[in-house]
């Protein structure tokens, strides 16, 4: 079966009040919880509060809200990620082309890895995260039961970056 591809611009709006409430409605479904917990006020708090600590609304062109991704730099070198597509809007190659629009992000190019965290039964996740450009390091699950996977930086882009500021 052949799967459409969806041509979509991305912007990433940082999360405020108002997409904290609509990124907590996509978890009235019981589907959304099986992989993220819901969104807590003190999650919430935590990221307005936390250096290093972004999240992200995710619209498409028409200004629909479609994702939210979620980004904790690490020694301000690495950084972990969290993308979250809204049910409605699930296997129609949005996840895949928000991370590939988070790493061309100015905000982070300074990163020279990003990871992710993944369950191994989670089939739609571990397509999506290969597809960006991402690389599975090691076959066994952590203490959590998750896989790791990794998007490095070319050397020349994470190098050029850094000279620049």
């Amino acid at each position: 079966m052949c799967r459409q591809e969806l041509p979509a611009i991305y912007s990433f709006e940082p999360l405020d009040e108002n997409g904290f409430q609509i990124y907590s409605s996509w978890f009235t479904a019981g589907e959304a919880k099986h992989w993220v917990s819901p969104p807590t006020r003190q999650w919430f708090d935590y990221i307005q509060t936390t250096p290093g600590a972004h999240a992200w609304l995710v619209r498409v062109d028409d200004g629909s809200a479609i994702g939210l991704v979620q980004l904790d730099e690490e020694a301000q070198v690495r950084g972990s990620v969290l993308a979250f597509v809204k049910p409605a809007q699930r296997n129609k190659g949005h996840g895949r082309q928000i991370l590939r629009a988070l790493l061309a992000l100015p905000e982070i190019a300074h990163l020279r890895a990003i990871v992710g965290m993944i369950a191994p039964d989670n089939a739609a996740s571990l397509r999506c995260c290969l597809a960006a450009g991402f690389i599975q390091a090691g076959i066994d699950p952590d203490a959590d039961g998750l896989l790791k996977f990794v998007y490095e930086r070319p050397l020349l882009q994470a190098s050029s970056t850094s000279a620049s500021n």
